[in-house]
């Protein structure tokens, strides 16, 4: 997922001679896929979307600091958590806390 609906804030400002820029940005993105086999299209969804980059520029250089966060649903993946389900009340433990409904990203760069 590459981009998101939302809102996003903007503040830039002079720092010892540099120019430092403070994004944040919060949304939400829905995505629909073609599966590779014909099997016709999956979904991912993207909700609670939160993003905040620093960006400090001096001359030619550039130094930039990010964090992202997003809970991610993605239904290629309930085929492969619902087969953990077989494996008696281990398995259906492991699939309830594994389910892709509840999975979350975080990445920092």
């Amino acid at each position: 997922m590459t981009n998101s609906d939302g809102i996003d804030f903007t503040y830039r400002f002079a720092v010892a001679g540099a120019t430092n820029t403070v994004d944040a940005s919060v949304g939400f993105d829905h995505y629909q896929y073609p599966y590779s086999n014909s099997r016709g299209t999956g979904t991912a969804d993207a909700t609670q979307q939160f993003s905040l980059v620093d960006t400090l520029q001096r001359g030619a250089a550039t130094l930039r600091l990010t964090y992202g966060q997003a809970h991610l649903t993605v239904s290629a993946f309930d085929p492969l958590f619902d087969a953990f389900s077989e494996f008696g009340p281990q398995g259906v433990a492991l699939r309830t806390a594994t389910t892709s409904t509840t999975a979350s990203s975080r990445i920092m760069v």
